[in-house]
């Protein structure tokens, strides 16, 4: 049958939220014969990683210029020549699949699994390092709310650097992924600010989560995928419950935000560096 990973701002966490819907949706139905279909690079990354995916088994939409992508409800949507394609079920397709947060609990249980069949580390990429990503004001854009949307879930850089710093300084490897209009890292031999390399692109990102000790994510971008491949993972700077329950206690550990009078306060670096060092 026929798949689709697909996200109508282009979010990288609800795209790896459909992904984890999918992999559950496969192993659910045992369906051996699946062809996914996605619109972005980074989206086939993700489908490298549901269990019994092949690169050969992902292809790109050809045509979705008919999608409304300024209405994440799709009134008024037409676009029937994907009406064979089992779509997200966030949006009233013809025929959809569960990819909800709230259905990452369900049965089946799934772990995502890195393609190392299909990679080439290229870039000579560490193992066993800590992994960063940074929520920073003015960076990933999203396809309809832009670089300054959700303020209350920007943080400081400057705490992860301070934080990247110590753990370096201490001889671990520390790798920050990401978008590359962040702030530069600081230097040390032990910090790659993978964020910024040119020719990187997702597959590189997941190798990295794969091959970690620990992945410390703000709350955006990819950290998903590190719950779908039961990674360990530290989840900071949380404002919001609905998206978290579904994480395996064994391997995450989630920090929120300080809601102070509707004034949110970024986790200080005690409180990263206490929920890091357990899986250290």
């Amino acid at each position: 049958m026929k798949y689709g990973i697909w996200r109508h701002e282009n979010a990288l966490g609800n795209s790896a939220e459909h992904t984890i819907g999918l992999a559950k949706q496969l192993k659910r139905s045992g369906d051996k014969d699946a062809h996914i279909f996605v619109e972005k690079h980074f989206q086939k990354a993700y489908a490298m990683c549901i269990p019994g995916i092949k690169e050969s088994d992902i292809s790109f939409f050809k045509d979705l210029k008919k999608m409304n992508y300024g209405h994440p409800l799709w009134a008024g949507y037409d676009n029937t020549e994907l009406d064979d394609i089992y779509m997200p079920d966030p949006y009233p397709f013809k025929n959809t699949y569960a990819a909800s947060w709230s259905g990452l609990s369900d049965e089946p249980d799934e772990t995502l699994t890195f393609p190392e069949d299909e990679y080439d580390n290229k870039h000579n990429l560490p193992e066993e390092a800590i992994i960063m990503s940074i929520r920073e004001k003015g960076t990933y854009a999203k396809r309809i709310e832009g670089a300054y949307s959700e303020p209350e879930r920007f943080v400081n850089p400057h705490t992860f650097f301070a934080l990247a710093l110590q753990y370096a300084e201490q001889g671990q490897k520390v790798v920050r992924i990401g978008d590359k209009k962040q702030t530069p890292m600081p230097k040390h031999d032990n910090i790659l600010d993978f964020a910024l390399v040119d020719d990187r692109d997702m597959l590189d990102d997941l190798f990295l989560i794969s091959k970690s000790k620990v992945f410390l994510s703000c709350d955006a971008g990819v950290w998903p995928m590190a719950g779908g491949m039961k990674k360990n993972l530290v989840l900071c700077n949380v404002t919001g419950m609905y998206y978290i329950q579904w994480l395996s206690p064994e391997t995450s550990t989630v920090i929120h935000k300080k809601d102070n009078y509707n004034y949110y306060l970024d986790n200080s670096l005690e409180e990263l560096r206490e929920a890091v060092d357990k899986y250290l």
